[in-house]
């Protein structure tokens, strides 16, 4: 005979137990709920036609070529790679399989690691581009250009090359090793656009490169550690360039032969090879955007005779960044004496910029006075002052003060503004010496009389007094308020 045994579990944990059990049943409920608002919005983009996904996916992967390749910074766009859009569900792999306009970005990123499956991926990623133009940017990756040296990615090149009458932007890390690979592209470039060539130390090759001496399309150059002399180009249509770590004499020679550049970058500008400046300015007559950054190591034979040496009568935005300590005091207003003596020339129209952005160890005050006063059309103005701290805080150097401050709400008889009347943006970091009233009062006048927008402060060193009281703060929203966008910090503080 069988006996049946019966547990009888104490109240407790009977109840216990039921808690537990609506527990599971409430997120069993909340679980259905996020799965039918997941499905819900699945099947409305899917109902969507396949050529609006396109588009879609289009903007997702950034498939603007001309993205690819920002020639005012060597940094990559982010984006969504389609390999990832190909992942979601069937429906969107197969629209990407079969859209060759979404492969036709490539950038690799060197792997040692990985490099064997790169190579394979690369190979079937080029074979879904179809015809489509192609951008393509190789940079060697964490593992750093010396892990390269002995073992250059040939097969890299090799995959690429055979499609370079279909490249449109081109941006990669030199192997020199890899010259072989890259000579079957000579005179087979018909369709690019945009070109930009890295190294990790200045290189001067032992030969001329010819590679890109016939490129009919060509506007945009980034050399960065190259050797301008050492890689010919067909300088007479470039409309951009960028250029890093080249010495004064070579960027005016540059100057000189492109003289069709529209926008031009000279980054970490290098002291002369010798002191045979020209003996009349280098006239660079489309010129509208000049960006010159410097160590001012080089300031006294270097930047100055730059300046003295080219003339851009047609500039529109001009951005100057002194980078450094000088070695001597003296030599602290040698840069914005020459800036505010060269915008006063006819080499340099002053009036007729719109942007300016200006970095600098010292300024003396009148300079900056006659610059706000000179630049009638002025837009957009940038000051950075790096000095007025540690030790050279009570040098007597100039800061941001009343001053100024009078300049920029001066009115005249018609109560309009006096000076840049149309300026929209301005950002100055330094020292300043002011009251927060008296810097309420400017900004009210400018917000009155002009277009004032912007106004920023994001670092300071404070040597004028304040008390916080709420009726400042009040005239600080009322600004916002009226459209002002506000950012001050005085002294490490953040008043807006």
């Amino acid at each position: 005979m069988s006996t049946v045994h019966i547990t009888l579990l104490p109240d407790d944990e009977k109840q216990q137990l039921q808690h537990i059990e609506n527990i599971i049943h409430s997120l069993n409920l909340e679980r259905s709920s996020i799965l039918q608002r997941q499905n819900a919005r699945q099947s409305t983009i899917n109902q969507l036609p396949s050529e609006i996904l396109v588009e879609i996916f289009l903007a997702a992967v950034d498939h603007d070529p001309s993205h690819d390749m920002s020639l005012q910074s060597g940094e990559e766009p982010g984006s969504v790679p389609p390999l990832f859009l190909g992942s979601i569900c069937k429906k969107w792999r197969d629209i990407a399989w079969a859209s060759p306009r979404l492969w036709c970005r490539i950038p690799l990123v060197l792997s040692r690691k990985h490099y064997s499956s790169q190579v394979d991926i690369l190979k079937e990623w080029l074979l879904r581009t179809s015809q489509c133009l192609l951008s393509i940017v190789i940079t060697p990756g964490n593992d750093g250009i010396d892990t390269w040296v002995e073992s250059p990615p040939v097969e890299v090149i090799s995959c690429v090359t055979p499609h370079s009458h279909r490249w449109q932007h081109f941006d990669f890390f030199l192997f020199t090793s890899c010259h072989s690979q890259l000579s079957n592209i000579c005179h087979n470039l018909p369709r690019l656009e945009s070109l930009a060539i890295s190294s990790s130390v200045p290189f001067f090759p032992a030969f001329v490169w010819t590679l890109f001496n016939e490129v009919p399309v060509l506007r945009r150059v980034r050399l960065s550690k190259m050797a301008f002399a050492h890689v010919q180009l067909p300088v007479a249509q470039l409309t951009h360039l960028i250029v890093s770590d080249m010495s004064v004499t070579d960027c005016i020679d540059i100057l000189r032969q492109c003289y069709n550049l529209e926008h031009c970058s000279f980054l970490n500008l290098l002291g002369p090879h010798d002191i045979d400046f020209p003996a009349q300015p280098v006239v660079s007559r489309k010129l509208e955007t000049l960006h010159i950054d410097f160590s001012n190591d080089i300031v006294v034979v270097g930047f100055l005779s730059f300046l003295r040496s080219i003339s851009i009568p047609a500039a529109r935005n001009i951005t100057i960044t002194e980078i450094g300590t000088p070695s001597y005091l003296d030599e602290a207003f040698f840069v914005s004496d020459a800036i505010v003596k060269f915008a006063f020339t006819t080499r340099c129209h002053i009036d007729l910029l719109h942007s300016l952005s200006v970095q600098v160890f010292d300024f003396v005050e009148e300079m900056f006075i006659r610059l706000l006063k000179g630049a009638t059309r002025l837009e957009n103005l940038k000051f950075i002052k790096t000095s007025g701290v540690g030790r050279y805080e009570s040098s007597g150097f100039n800061a941001f003060n009343t001053k100024i401050l009078s300049t920029l709400e001066s009115l005249d008889e018609t109560l309009s503004l006096r000076h840049v009347p149309g300026l929209c943006s301005f950002h100055y970091s330094g020292p300043v010496q002011f009251t927060i009233e008296e810097l309420l009062a400017c900004l009210e006048v400018r917000q009155k009389h002009g277009c004032l927008k912007d106004f920023t402060i994001p670092k300071s060193t404070f040597w004028g007094t304040y008390n916080k009281t709420p009726t400042l703060y009040e005239r600080f929203e009322q600004l916002v308020k009226g459209g002002m966008d506000i950012s001050v910090v005085l002294g490490g503080e953040k008043w807006i």
